[in-house]
């Protein structure tokens, strides 16, 4: 059995950090970080676009005009009640549109605009009818999860149309 004590020692030099050690690992590190928030940005914006407005401009130099109307709508006392009803082959969504004194509408023109809230690929919009005197529905494919609903009424043709309410519903599927 050999006498380690005997054998030749072999030892390598020290490890010293050095500045090009230091240098490497932080620009290894950043490059990591910077292609995970390019991977994280590119996700976000595919899903979503985050504008709420298609040009932020023109809406606010429609802000006034904005406030003009909804004064006028509440100078109206119109009030709209959503209702929504999941069947297995559609969603019926219905609004009843009554006077100050709780009286139906009627002849209206009611516009529903469903939009989701994450991304405008499945947006919709109809014109609803009227089923009852002040009760205007509208049929759509079947819709989970959360959705953006706003009722849109016109008096007849060429009046100018105003919104009556703006609703969120959470479908189960």
């Amino acid at each position: 059995m050999p006498d380690f004590e005997t054998l030749p020692r072999v030892s390598s030099p020290p490890f010293r950090l050095t500045g090009w050690h230091v240098g490497g690992i932080a620009l290894v590190f950043f490059m990591i970080v910077a292609t995970m928030n390019g991977v994280m940005m590119r996700h976000a914006f595919r899903t979503m676009p985050g504008l709420d407005a298609r040009n932020g401009y023109d809406v606010s130099q429609r802000f006034n005009a904005s406030i003009n109307d909804a004064r006028i709508q509440a100078a109206r006392g119109w009030r709209s009640e959503l209702a929504v009803k999941p069947t297995e082959s559609a969603t019926l969504i219905s609004a009843a549109i009554n006077d100050q004194g709780g009286k139906p509408i009627r002849g209206l023109i009611v516009s529903m605009a469903i939009r989701h809230p994450a991304t405008r690929h499945f947006d919709m919009t109809a014109i609803a009818e009227e089923i009852a005197p002040g009760l205007y529905q509208i049929s759509q494919p079947t819709l989970i999860g959360n959705w953006d609903i706003e009722i849109s009424v016109t008096e007849g043709q060429g009046s100018p149309p105003f919104i009556l309410s703006r609703n969120r519903i959470a479908l189960k599927g």
